[in-house]
């Protein structure tokens, strides 16, 4: 259980998200996160079973979670959920799982009790005994999450540890908050992928990735720092950046633990 909170937490904080909605389910673990400006959509599922964390419920206060799991780094270290009854309302369901809907069309809710997540217990015997809680957010008070429609990413490919780096520099000296990409002929003479930053007239461009199968013939802008904070956590990930002609832009992030899906709508165009 600590593993897995110490990667959700670790992955999280670098998007700026800053409630994440956990669900266990027969030992499967999803969550999903939004950022407040609903800039970035977070979605992604634990890659082994853990059945600590069945139900819903909601992370929240981030910044303090990591503090103390950072108190609590020895195998020897105990983490546990403590759970409490609580009425809950959910959807009807008929006999072959499906929801029951009204009239209307709209889903009808019964009343329900569910064993939930109060809290995590973190407590330790060495070298002295010491114990915390961090209390987890109720599932009626959880901020309401958001799921992209599916669209079809007509590039991929997964950026070089140097593209990365090279990038991270060319965003430190270059103007203006945002880039857009475009494909074209390359230095080796294959179509490669070109993200283009700053404002008219002092752009940054650089070679991002070669040898990029598709093509992208709408021309869109995302958020530079957002992307390149979640581009600089594949040193201890795997990860895969798509873009749409749709304007959707998705970095998807591999660790030992989970895998985290990051959808990034385009900025309004002007």
């Amino acid at each position: 259980m600590r593993d897995i909170l110490r990667d959700i937490v670790k992955i999280v904080r670098a998007a700026d998200i800053g409630t994440i909605k956990i669900t266990g389910e027969n030992g499967a673990v999803a969550f999903q996160g939004v950022d407040e400006g609903r800039t970035v959509i977070l979605k992604g599922n634990a890659l082994k079973p853990d059945a600590n964390f069945e139900g819903v419920s909601g992370i929240g206060n981030l910044d303090r979670l990591a503090a103390i799991l950072n108190l609590y780094q020895d195998p020897a270290d105990a983490v546990t959920a403590a759970r409490k009854l609580r009425k809950i309302r959910v959807e009807k369901k008929d006999a072959n799982g499906e929801t029951i809907l009204d009239g209307a069309g709209n889903p009808e809710f019964e009343e329900a009790e569910e064993n939930a997540i109060e809290k995590f217990v973190f407590s330790k015997t060495k070298p002295f005994k010491m114990e915390n809680n961090f209390r987890v957010i109720a599932r009626n008070l959880i901020p309401q999450q958001f799921s992209p429609k599916a669209v079809d990413y007509a590039v991929e490919f997964t950026p070089t540890a140097a593209a990365i780096e090279y990038l991270d520099k060319m965003v430190s000296v270059s103007s203006g908050g945002v880039f857009s990409v475009k494909i074209q002929e390359g230095s080796n003479g294959n179509n490669s992928l070109f993200i283009n930053l700053g404002e008219v007239g002092n752009e940054s461009l650089i070679e991002f990735h070669q040898d990029v199968e598709g093509e992208l013939k709408n021309n869109w802008s995302w958020d530079i720092s957002q992307v390149n904070k979640l581009l600089k956590l594949a040193s201890n990930a795997i990860l895969t950046i798509g873009f749409s002609d749709r304007g959707m832009l998705k970095i998807t992030i591999e660790t030992g633990m989970a895998q985290y899906e990051f959808t990034i709508p385009p900025r309004q165009q002007s």
